[in-house]
């Protein structure tokens, strides 16, 4: 895989739990990007925030954080929650401009985009500092 992307991606493989939470650390240089999609979805907001500030301590100063979510305007959410019981943190721009102030990025998010069937969104913040 490695000799495929010339050597700019490295594929690391941990768990994020025992990372957000202090419990393995990360030895990796100083990120420019972290992107994830279909993980927040799964943790409540006190998770989710361990995780964002997990993800400020490995970013450069100017690098990014991309957040996917589930947005509640999801029209597929009951289906998902009582017919397939597969229930998952919708999360609106609000909720994850809260999640960002609240985190290590102390400010609402940079951008906010969705996808062409606005069922996801996708959350960025920049680390100023």
């Amino acid at each position: 895989m490695r000799e495929k992307l010339g050597g700019q991606i490295d594929p690391v493989f941990g768990n994020f739990v025992y990372l957000a939470t202090g419990r393995k650390i990360l030895d990796v240089p100083e990120q420019n990007l972290v992107y994830s999609l279909g993980l927040i979805d799964y943790f409540n907001d006190k998770f989710t925030l361990k995780l964002i500030n997990f993800i400020f301590g490995i970013l450069k100063i100017g690098g990014k954080i991309i957040l996917g979510n589930f947005h509640p305007n999801n029209s597929t959410k009951a289906l998902m929650d009582h017919i397939l019981d597969w229930k998952l943190f919708h999360r609106t721009e609000e909720d994850m401009n809260r999640l960002f102030s609240q985190s290590l990025f102390k400010s609402p998010c940079t951008k906010i985009r969705f996808e062409d069937e606005r069922v996801n969104l996708f959350a960025q913040c920049i680390k100023m500092n």
